[in-house]
């Protein structure tokens, strides 16, 4: 296993994401749509791939939030075959890592009501449930959380 850090331009991490897009097309067909625009990943992002051997399993990035304390965690994706494996917490460990070395205060993130698991995992790593922010206040099926970086 290698983690990866790069950016939003690397061709692994945007195969990656576009396997995450199909997964969310099948899980929200009615409201996926709303949200293409806010899940476009721009090239200066800060992405992080996980390999397994040579082959790209998983990913996650930041982005820029609504203040100068805070970063957004965005497109994680875990290839389903290697699922339940732990993978998943080796990317937000490595992204709660980053946001820290980047003086980042608080990590915010959406996640969704049709996705259990990943609730638990961002529970289990210190997030918190929060007030819904920007695009998905009222939106029923969005659960925001947030995770304060410990100095």
């Amino acid at each position: 296993m290698q983690i990866l850090r790069t950016n939003g331009a690397n061709e692994d991490f945007r195969k990656l994401v576009e396997l995450l897009d199909e997964n969310l097309w099948e899980l929200y067909p009615e409201t996926m749509a709303k949200y293409v625009d806010g899940n476009i990943v721009d090239h200066d992002v800060h992405a992080v791939i996980l390999y397994y051997g040579n082959e790209p399993i998983a990913c996650g990035c930041l982005r820029p939030f609504q203040d100068s304390a805070s970063v957004e965690l965005k497109r994680m994706f875990v290839k389903k075959e290697y699922r339940g494996k732990g993978y998943s917490k080796e990317i937000v460990r490595e992204l709660l890592r980053w946001s820290k070395e980047m003086n980042f205060e608080t990590v915010c993130l959406e996640t969704g009501v049709k996705q259990p698991e990943a609730v638990n995992l961002y529970e289990k790593m210190g997030f918190v449930r929060t007030e819904p922010y920007g695009e998905y206040i009222g939106n029923p099926e969005s659960i925001c959380m947030k995770h304060v970086i410990s100095i």
